[in-house]
């Protein structure tokens, strides 16, 4: 008769040959320790993220001297768009969309080859298609949205409605983002609109978005027209609450001015279009480029920045590098 005292319950999920698995890898990572090489963990690959963000103007049916209709701007947004990302992750936030805009806008990037673009975002209107979205765009082959949600920036963040002396309904949007390949690495991106008259609304605003960034251990990244100049208070509070203008973090690419209007004899000389970070990523890269080809694809120019994440621990042995 066997005995019992022998016959121990096996660990359910763990069998022998997730055992051997374990020991091999352990032996393997002492091994690579003893001979000094360095060990690589997923966490640790530096990856190069790319924020692309532009007041495209919406769908406007009275057009203002020196403004051409959608139809005719939509190729110039999208190839602008198209073109900026082509090279490794992207993210890409867009304000003053109209519901028909997004289609218009996923149709014409998702033609070719290039990858299957998705995105997140709802009308600030009703939560759903009404009114101006603010939305997140993405290429599936990169990256995977593991979380997402729009606020109001209001007393009532949950549902639609206007804050303080807001002129219209603002919503920030915001998403976490896990890159498919390399180490993983998660980011969280958050896009909003500031509104263009409320003083006291774009001073809650940003004070709202500050405590939204600070959840959660990802990089954190903040894009968007903030209808504030660097001067402005709103400005000051991001500022001094740890958050980093990507346009002053290093020399820049191209124009200094974000906000053009449609007069391309007399251009606005405005700064209100930014990308912030906070301390969990490292600058490489800022730039702010056209949007004038014979005429204006939208009175505001995109602003790009690129920002390593990750690589914060390549080991050889007991030292961190």
């Amino acid at each position: 008769m066997p005995n019992a005292a022998n016959k121990l319950p096996r660990r359910k999920g763990i069998t022998r040959y997730t055992r051997a698995a374990f020991v091999l890898t352990t032996a393997a990572l002492i091994i690579l320790f003893d001979l000094g090489l360095p060990v690589v963990f997923a966490n640790d690959i530096k990856m190069k993220v790319r924020l692309y963000t532009n007041n495209i103007r919406y769908d406007n049916k009275n057009l203002v001297p020196g403004e051409h209709a959608w139809k005719e701007r939509e190729p110039l947004v999208s190839e602008s768009i198209r073109f900026h990302t082509q090279a490794g992750p992207s993210v890409v936030c867009l304000q003053e969309v109209l519901h028909n805009q997004l289609e218009d806008i996923l149709k014409d990037l998702n033609l070719g080859n290039d990858g299957q673009w998705d995105y997140y975002g709802v009308g600030r209107t009703d939560g759903k298609q009404a009114g101006e979205y603010a939305p997140i765009l993405f290429k599936t082959a990169d990256w995977k949205a593991v979380d997402k949600k729009t606020y109001w920036l209001s007393p009532t963040p949950d549902t639609p409605s206007k804050g303080w002396d807001a002129a219209l309904e603002r919503i920030v949007t915001t998403v976490v983002l896990e890159l498919k390949h390399e180490g993983g690495q998660k980011v969280k991106v958050l896009n909003t609109h500031f509104d263009h008259k409320g003083v006291e609304a774009r001073r809650q605003l940003a004070k709202l978005i500050m405590s939204k960034m600070e959840q959660g251990p990802e990089p954190a990244f903040l894009c968007g027209d903030f209808n504030t100049e660097p001067t402005d208070e709103p400005y000051k509070l991001l500022t001094e609450g740890g958050f980093k203008d990507s346009r002053i973090q290093g020399v820049g690419y191209g124009y200094k001015s974000t906000f053009t209007d449609f007069n391309h004899d007399k251009e606005a000389n405005t700064i209100i279009d930014y990308i912030w970070a906070d301390h969990k990523s490292h600058w490489q890269t800022y730039g702010v480029v056209p949007n004038y080809f014979d005429f204006y694809m939208s009175d505001h120019r995109p602003v790009i920045a690129d920002y390593t994440i990750g690589g914060l621990a390549s080991r050889s042995g007991c030292v961190t590098q």
